[in-house]
């Protein structure tokens, strides 16, 4: 599901910062938990500069937009063009992805593009 998340820092009240993010379906009935640790996270890893934030709000924009469930596919990392990767595979909805390197980010093959939200049980391919 997407929400819109709203946060501030106290030294900066006048500018709220607002972040559109796709909550995990594990997550779903406990979004607002699951946002308020994200901003716990952000704030026990600030960097020079950074303001310490505080949550103001949480809003369910989109229900159906829901995250795909990547499950690793390759036995062994990969490498490919020089460039050591991961193979990934929806456990949901079977469109492939790659992750590069140690990043936490899967991309998707090329000819998923379109598959930014996984469309559940009913996409075969």
């Amino acid at each position: 599901m997407e929400v819109k998340m709203k946060s501030f820092a106290k030294e900066e009240a006048n500018r709220i910062l607002e972040e559109t993010i796709i909550i995990p379906e594990q997550f779903e009935k406990d979004y607002r938990s699951y946002c308020l640790n994200m901003i716990k996270n952000f704030n026990n890893t600030l960097k020079s500069g950074e303001k310490k934030r505080y949550l103001l709000s949480v809003i369910i924009t989109d229900r159906n937009k829901k995250c795909h469930v990547w499950e690793k596919s390759s036995l062994t990392s990969i490498i490919e063009g020089g460039r050591i990767l991961d193979t990934y595979k929806c456990i949901k909805c079977n469109i492939t992805g790659k992750r590069y390197g140690i990043s936490g980010t899967i991309v998707r093959d090329q000819r998923y593009a379109k598959y930014e939200y996984c469309k559940g049980w009913n996409l075969y391919i």
